[in-house]
């Protein structure tokens, strides 16, 4: 599972950013979960969004799935005005999402939830017989396969393949959600409280198995997360939002000690 991390980027890196974010704003009635906010995600970099509750860390999250509304801003995601896209194209676009209570089909298997995460023009499952299907239809199935084993292999999930969920203990059901929203191979990965319920030494290998999915995909990642120690060692950078406003964004050992960041939310430096 281990394997060198990408070459950190840094916000002044001259590289068109795969996900702009822009003056994002939403309201609900007269509480704002939203202000303003702004922020890129470079290519293959992987961004933690950190905030005490009710920050609008789940909300940004909605906006960028399309199961949210903003009343204002805009947000570019390689070139396509995402908040033009109706939810149900965002998988299309490259995006995948994992969930803060996970979203398992629990009497599948672990394969098949995987399979079910392929790219909806791609899937091939049916009750057609297999000899019946056109030669392009066979090729396809063979290409899922092929994926569904390559994650089995990256994610250590093939001694879990015919297993259902409930019988996972809590890593490897997550560990089967960062993989099935990989499989349709998205530019960018939302991932929604990852280490939630992990023990520390369970936090370190979701930290090595994050570094090595980028590294193997190329894939730009952006989490939301609590666990702050976790976030400083994943992170290639931090945004703070407090109240739907960004407090201040950089590189993990400057955002610990940040005043305004350690006054809202971390309470003592880290580190």
């Amino acid at each position: 599972m281990a394997a060198p991390a990408h070459p950190r980027q840094s916000a002044g890196d001259a590289l068109s950013p795969l996900l702009s974010v822009r003056g994002l704003t939403l309201r609900f009635g007269n509480v704002t979960a939203l202000d303003g906010l702004a922020f890129d995600v470079a290519p293959a970099e992987i961004v933690a969004v950190i905030g005490p509750n009710g920050a609008g860390k789940t909300t940004l999250f909605d906006c960028l799935s399309r199961l949210a509304t903003p009343d204002a801003g805009e947000v570019a995601f390689m070139g396509h005005a995402l908040l033009a896209e109706p939810a149900h194209r965002v998988a299309h676009l490259g995006i995948g999402r994992t969930f803060q209570q996970g979203a398992l089909f629990e009497r599948l298997s672990v394969a098949d939830n995987l399979r079910l995460g392929l790219d909806g023009r791609h899937a091939s499952r049916g009750l057609v017989s297999a000899a019946l299907r056109p030669a392009r239809w066979r090729d396809a199935e063979a290409t899922n396969d092929a994926r569904v084993a390559q994650l089995m292999t990256l994610f250590a999930l093939a001694p879990y393949a015919e297993r259902m969920p409930p019988e996972l203990p809590v890593p490897i059901r997550r560990r089967v959600e960062i993989a099935r929203a990989m499989a349709a191979a998205p530019k960018l990965l939302l991932l929604d409280e990852p280490a939630a319920g992990l023990s520390a030494s369970e936090v370190a290998d979701l930290r090595t198995l994050l570094h090595a999915v980028r590294a193997r995909e190329a894939t730009a990642m952006l989490l939301v997360e609590h666990n702050v120690p976790f976030v400083m060692s994943v992170a290639d950078r931090v945004v703070a939002i407090d109240c739907g406003r960004k407090l201040a964004e950089g590189p993990p050992s400057v955002m610990a000690r940040h005043p305004d960041v350690v006054r809202a939310y971390l309470g003592t430096e880290i580190g």
